[in-house]
Order: structure tokens, then C-alpha cells, then sequence
């Protein structure tokens, strides 16, 4: 085998085991955002749900605003006071205030 053709398989060898990693992260990276996302879909549509049973004169106002909450801790603090408040009015407040979360 010349010189040639065994710098050529080690550089080869060194490139597919670079890109098996680099797809390996790529993969890994790609499944961590799809759980996140799915996570943020489920609490949102659970958020709504809440809304619709517990305050349905709200339920366009949440509609409007649950969908530009991305932090996941935030969605499910928002469903924490559903869950915990009676008041329409707080709870018109908070939706109404979603931005500063």
C-alpha cells in the first residue's frame, strides 16, 4: 500500500468518525428540543383546557396570549394559579400580563 493511499484511509477514517459524532450531538440536540416542544404544547393546551373549565368568559384572552409563553417554568406556574385561584379579575390580570413573565 503506498504512503499515499494510507494517509488517505487514516484522513478518511478521522472524517467519518468526526461526522458520526458531530451527527450523534446532532441527534441528541434535535430530540431534546422536540421533548421541550412538545412539553410547551402540552402545558399550553392544558392551560387552555384549565381556562375553558374554570373561566370560560376567559378563554379567548388565553387563547390570544398562552401561545407567546416559551419557558416551560412559566406555563406551569400559570397553571399552578388556575388551579389555586377563584377570582376572575386575578386571574384576567395575569393573562393580560403574560409578557412579564
Amino acid at each position: 500500500m503506498s504512503e499515499f493511499s494510507t494517509l488517505f484511509e487514516e484522513k478518511h477514517a478521522a472524517v467519518e468518525d468526526h461526522l458520526t459524532k458531530v451527527h450523534a450531538e446532532a441527534l441528541a440536540e434535535a430530540k431534546v428540543e422536540a421533548y421541550e416542544e412538545g412539553l410547551i404544547q402540552g402545558l399550553r393546551e392544558a392551560l387552555l383546557v384549565a381556562v375553558e373549565l374554570r373561566f370560560p368568559d376567559l378563554l379567548k384572552l388565553a387563547k390570544e396570549n398562552v401561545r407567546q409563553i416559551e419557558q416551560v417554568g412559566s406555563l406551569r406556574r400559570l397553571l399552578r394559579e388556575i388551579r389555586s385561584t377563584s377570582d376572575e379579575k386575578r386571574m384576567r390580570y395575569s393573562l393580560e400580563e403574560l409578557d412579564s413573565w
